[in-house]
């Protein structure tokens, strides 16, 4: 998950991509993918941060529990908003990979080789 978020934060599409699982990249290839982020837009902005709670499961699947702080306004005046999230996490010969179809950190609604619109 950590280099997922670092690609997804240098904009890193490509690299993204090759964190999801094999199921997850055959719904959709990897143009799929990035048609599909600039459809919606990036979502993930430079006022946000990513914090891994924690983890379940067993040593093939696991599900991370996520907080997102979203950040607005600057100085004396700023906020800090706060959300949770889980991302389901599936072990393959190449490592652990997201397995679930993701923009940014939102799930997305459809499948990356199906138009958005």
């Amino acid at each position: 998950m950590q280099g997922y978020l670092s690609a997804w934060q240098e904009r890193d599409l490509d690299a993204a991509y090759d964190f999801f699982s094999d199921e997850i990249q055959a719904q959709g290839s990897e143009a799929d993918y990035e048609r599909t982020v600039r459809s919606y837009g990036e979502g993930f902005a430079e006022d946000e941060a990513v914090y891994i709670d924690g983890s379940e499961g067993d040593g093939e699947r696991v599900t991370l529990h996520l907080t997102v702080e979203h950040y607005s306004g600057g100085g004396p005046g700023s906020e800090v908003h706060r959300s949770s999230t889980t991302v389901p996490m599936l072990r393959q010969a190449d490592g652990w990979k997201i397995d679930q179809e993701l923009i940014g950190i939102e799930p997305v609604q459809f499948s990356f080789g199906q138009k958005p619109f």
